[in-house]
């Protein structure tokens, strides 16, 4: 039997293939949710709002403690002859509680937020006359900054470097986001499309891009001053565009049909490839020089030329409904859902399938996301958590109560309340799961954090962040520092256990120095414990001018122990000269440059959201750095050296410009963050005493989202940075989700 070709990669084939020795990760595994028996408890609700005649509350945004969403009520009326039909709101993240709440009017959908504004559309209908409204609104107040009425606005509104772009009536309007001064209008179309709930607008540094009603026409406009650059004529393409990479506009055949690619210089076609389907949503992904797009099979397309890379077909195309929904890329795996609640986890170099998930529930388009090693997935009125590496559930959490019906393979003849919602999305950041539901629901959980798995004393069982922070690390500073890796209790690499043979008595004492720095030195300590032999970094003070400072800053360390993001100290002491220990891990963000950029975004986050905690209670960390940011596995870290930077006076190319003249505080900290985030995405430090260069010049491939949001973080003044470092983490992920 020959094996399966690039071009068409069946399920079965695969399978098939993987049974006859295909190598690598091994062959798949199909998990049904009516066998899947391992699994944790599922996470506590934190509070939930289910509120009278709420019919849905759209995707939030959250930035400031604060999760800002539309809710849509029920009305008798219909939407255009109520008043009070949607909202835009404020939660607060830990009670649930409204902060403020702004009614939108007789319809609201989705909404925008950039910098310290939310931007929202409503309507109103007065003597059958409907006008909408464009609200600018205070996050965290919620008063009206600035207000733009017309017959219609469409789409979402969408911020980018401080300008607002929205479809209002006909034309494409720039607005001042800060003040609401048009800025230009672009109305050479019979009708502008720029956006819809599956694509936001897409756009370049230069232009944007919106497609024309009725006729298929794509127009690229210049974002200075809202000229034409070009127009192009995509043949037997009705629909916007749908994604950039900077050298490329996509055009995706709305009602499924395919893909066209346009010069994004000047429009001309480059290619075209058409692709079965029935979605009207793009249901696609773009994601390093690969189109991942479902039609009747997911297809991998080099976007260079256009050509299939592979396909990914399933068994029974019609019982899948053609086609599924938009792919997610993380962890070297795509993870590719079906409308009938099946997700799939495929190799992006072949298309060979790693595992699937059957739900037997059928999926919103919004249907989930993959966030620090989990597949968080809405089926039915379930939210499911996967492992991403397996497919394992780790749990399941139930919308409304405790109804746990599997015993039916069909979703439609399922018995359930009839009460019961269906959760319609998932929002996942920090330490909370949000989820919302199709009866206008909104619950917030408590994100379940996996212990630190290493024996240490009594204080140090903790948990990691949201981000996925294994509380582990070393001591570190400026300079190089060595690859660290957490061995099990006396074991290694090459563990003759492994293969039955009996373990030798492993050695004592300190091993070997991993790393000398200009004032300290970090040995691996193998010690003896009640509980068995432990690996761990001790690090010792070379220079006896700052033995009190160093001791100081290492206790005030200590007392943070409990603390979730925090490397804790074991112990420290200080003969013959001081030093200190801690649990001896893997690696930093200074030597992770094997790793994606996303992975190296979620460790920085891991970070801020540490680095924010300790500012709630007054510690400032002061001297922040890729060095200190720990990590055992790729999407976790802790921070490590608290206030060592300050106390031995240490430079470092990521140092604030004020650290000279004044004492680090929250503002130092969230420059030293930024500065590593830069480390993070382009591998180097910034240029000191010199403007920020956009980390889009240093790697093309890079989205230029996250120019700004760094620019900003590392400003030299501190006034013009954010308010606060999980304001800066909030517009961090958001560009690299954006992205």
């Amino acid at each position: 039997m020959c094996p399966p070709s690039s071009g068409s990669l069946s399920r079965r084939g695969l399978l098939t293939a993987a049974a006859l020795g295909a190598a690598g990760r091994g062959a798949a595994t199909t998990t049904s949710e009516t066998t899947t028996t391992t699994g944790g408890s599922a996470p506590e609700t934190r509070w939930s709002v289910n509120e009278e005649n709420a019919e849905l509350v759209y995707p939030p945004t959250v930035d400031g403690g604060l999760a800002h969403a539309v809710v849509r009520f029920q009305t008798d009326g219909g939407f255009e002859n109520r008043s009070e039909g949607a909202e835009m709101r404020a939660f607060d993240l830990d009670s649930g509680e409204t902060k403020w709440k702004k009614a939108l009017g007789g319809f609201g959908a989705f909404h925008e937020r950039g910098g310290d504004r939310v931007y929202a559309v409503g309507t109103v209908r007065d003597d059958d006359q409907t006008t909408a409204t464009l609200y600018a609104l205070d996050a965290d107040s919620g008063s009206v900054e600035w207000v733009k009425s017309a017959e219609r606005f469409a789409g979402v509104p969408t911020f980018v470097d401080g300008t607002l772009y929205v479809a209002r009536s006909r034309a494409l309007v720039a607005y001042d986001a800060a003040t609401g001064e048009e800025l230009w209008t672009f109305d050479g179309p019979a009708g502008v499309r720029a956006s819809n709930m599956g694509s936001p607008l897409v756009y370049t540094d230069r232009a944007v891009f919106v497609g024309e009603r009725g006729s298929g026409n794509v127009y690229a406009v210049d974002r200075n001053d809202g000229t034409e650059l070009w127009l192009a004529e995509p043949e037997h393409f009705d629909g916007p565009p749908v994604a950039t990479d900077g050298e490329r506009v996509y055009v995706w055949e709305e009602g499924g049909g395919g893909v066209a690619a346009l010069d994004a210089g000047d429009g001309s076609v480059e290619w075209t490839l058409t692709v079965d389907g029935e979605s009207y949503w793009y249901p696609g992904r773009l994601h390093k020089g690969t189109m991942y797009v479902w039609g009747t099979a997911l297809h991998a397309i080099d976007v260079a030329d256009g050509t299939e890379r592979w396909r990914f077909e399933l068994d029974d195309a019609t019982q899948e409904q053609n086609v599924g929904y938009r792919p997610q890329v993380a962890n070297g795996t795509v993870y590719a859902p079906t409308r009938l609640g099946t997700i799939y986890a495929l190799d992006p170099s072949d298309g060979s399938e790693q595992w699937s998930f059957e739900t037997k529930r059928r999926m919103n388009v919004l249907w989930g996301e993959v966030a620090g090693g989990t597949v968080y997935a809405p089926g039915g009125g379930y939210l499911y958590a996967l492992d991403a590496d397996d497919g394992d559930r780790r749990w399941r959490y139930t919308v409304g109560g405790p109804w746990e019906s599997d015993d039916t393979t069909d979703p439609a003849q399922e018995e359930r309340p009839e009460s019961r919602p269906d959760v319609v999305w998932t929002e996942v950041t920090g330490e909370t799961i949000l989820l919302g539901t199709d009866e206008g629901g909104i619950y917030a959980l408590e994100r379940n954090r996996p212990f630190l798995a290493a024996t240490v004393d009594d204080a140090t069982d903790f948990l990691s962040s949201g981000t996925g922070m294994a509380l582990a690390g070393v001591v570190g500073g400026a300079g190089v520092l060595a690859a660290y890796r957490r061995l099990d209790a006396g074991g290694s690499d090459d563990d003759p256990a492994a293969v039955g043979e009996p373990s030798p008595e492993p050695e004592f004492g300190t091993l070997e120095r991993v790393r000398a720095g200009p004032m300290t030195d970090t040995y691996r300590v193998r010690e003896r414990t009640e509980d068995g032999p432990r690996l761990v970094a001790e690090t010792r003070l070379t220079d006896p001018e700052h033995a009190e400072s160093f001791l100081a800053a290492v206790e005030r360390w200590a007392a943070m122990a409990d603390r979730p993001g925090v490397v804790p100290v074991l112990e420290y002491g200080e003969d013959p000269e001081p030093w200190v220990r801690t649990p001896y891990f893997e690696r930093s963000l200074a030597d992770a440059d094997d790793l994606s950029v996303a992975e190296r975004v979620d460790a920085v986050s891991a970070a801020n959201a540490a680095v924010h905690r300790a500012h709630g209670d007054g510690v400032v960390h002061g001297g922040v750095d890729p060095s200190t940011v720990l990590f055992d596995d790729p999407t976790a870290a802790a921070v490590s050296d608290w206030e060592l930077a300050a106390a031995l006076d240490r430079p470092s190319p990521y140092a604030a410009p004020e650290e000279d003249a004044d004492d680090p505080d929250e503002k130092t900290d969230q420059y030293r963050l930024g500065a590593t985030a830069y480390h993070a995405v382009t591998g180097e430090p910034p240029a000191l005493d010199e403007d920020l260069t956009p980390p889009s010049r240093v790697d093309p491939t890079l989205p230029e989202e996250l120019d700004d949001v760094l620019a900003t973080a590392t400003a030299a003044d501190p006034d013009d940075r954010y308010d606060s470092v999980v304001k800066f983490d909030d517009m961090l992920r958001w560009a690299a989700f954006r992205a």
